[in-house]
């Protein structure tokens, strides 16, 4: 939904809703219809002044896809989108602690696959 596209965007950029205004020329209580529970949808030309003040397409704030046609400056994929924070706190890491990052990542699928695998054997000896 709009509303929870630009509400992502606003904490991936670190903006407050008065920053965005500021950024975009559009009131802050305009901005607020936009991320309140009616979710009002703006119209074409301030869906392009809010993409372009968040790095975003209008494509992926209005349907959540990105086909990169027409693209404002970098987007992750829309299912990535709780990540978002995270990958900008590990990027900021120096190489050697990100290597680690990814080491535990392995390790824990490993752990988590093997105990599914388990379970799943412990259910087919049980049925």
């Amino acid at each position: 939904m709009f509303r929870d596209r630009l509400r992502d965007q606003l904490e991936y950029k670190g903006l407050l809703r008065k920053e965005l205004s500021q950024l975009t020329g559009i009131s802050k209580r305009t901005i607020d219809t936009y991320l309140d529970r009616q979710a009002v949808l703006p119209n074409v030309e301030i869906g392009v002044r809010l993409a372009k003040a968040l790095d975003v397409t209008v494509e992926y704030l209005v349907t959540g896809e990105d086909s990169g046609s027409v693209r404002c400056g970098d987007v992750l994929p829309a299912k990535y989108a709780p990540y978002r924070l995270l990958f900008e706190k590990i990027i900021q890491l120096p190489e050697s602690v990100q290597n680690e990052i990814d080491s535990f990542v392995d390790f824990k699928c490993m752990e988590t696959k093997k105990k599914l695998n388990q379970e799943k054997k412990n259910a087919i000896t049980a049925g």
